[in-house]
């Protein structure tokens, strides 16, 4: 047997004898619990010497449950006392999550503030290719933008609908399809 449960057996032992002890002395003041008492003189048929052994024997049993639903609620408790603070845990990382991602907006805004008008519109169109992962199929396709071969330069043109402008490189083609000059 561990020391654990060999320290428990000896706890519930002393417990019991303590609830035992207080059953005798509601007796001896005559402030017995009425419902335990009630059952008792049930089960004893009416005699009150039986009656008083089955009392002891309810009073340990009702001292019990409400030791044991006490513990019950500080457990309940502590476990609502930890839900509130995961709540809170969650919503702070929640904040600082988008703090943190408005931060990097605010950042990226300012670097292409600096940048000049061919650097940010770069900037751009590799970020919409790789965090969006677009190829150049895609990009057309989502910007209606139309690209045809030039025989005259052998390159490709691109070509926002609706306009007449022709871009020698997709970039500037996305570009005049967002307004941007």
């Amino acid at each position: 047997m561990s020391l654990k449960s060999e320290k428990n057996k000896v706890e519930q032992f002393i417990l019991e004898h303590s609830l035992y002890e207080k059953a005798v002395a509601e007796i001896e003041a005559e402030l017995m619990d009425k419902g335990a008492w009630g059952k008792a003189l049930v089960e004893a048929n009416g005699n009150k010497e039986v009656a008083e052994g089955l009392y002891i024997k309810h009073s340990v049993e009702l001292h019990k449950q409400h030791i044991l639903l006490d513990k019950i609620r500080k457990q309940e408790e502590q476990e609502r006392a930890a839900d509130i603070e995961n709540r809170k845990a969650q919503a702070d990382r929640i904040k600082a999550k988008k703090e943190s991602e408005e931060r990097a907006q605010k950042n990226k805004e300012l670097k292409l503030a600096k940048l000049s008008r061919d650097e940010r519109i770069g900037f751009l169109f590799n970020e919409l290719k790789e965090k969006h992962h677009y190829d150049d199929s895609q990009v057309v396709k989502a910007f209606n933008i139309i690209h045809s071969f030039n025989y005259d330069t052998s390159l490709w043109d691109y070509q926002v609908v609706g306009s007449s402008k022709r871009h020698p490189q997709l970039k500037y083609a996305l570009a005049e399809s967002f307004g941007w000059k």
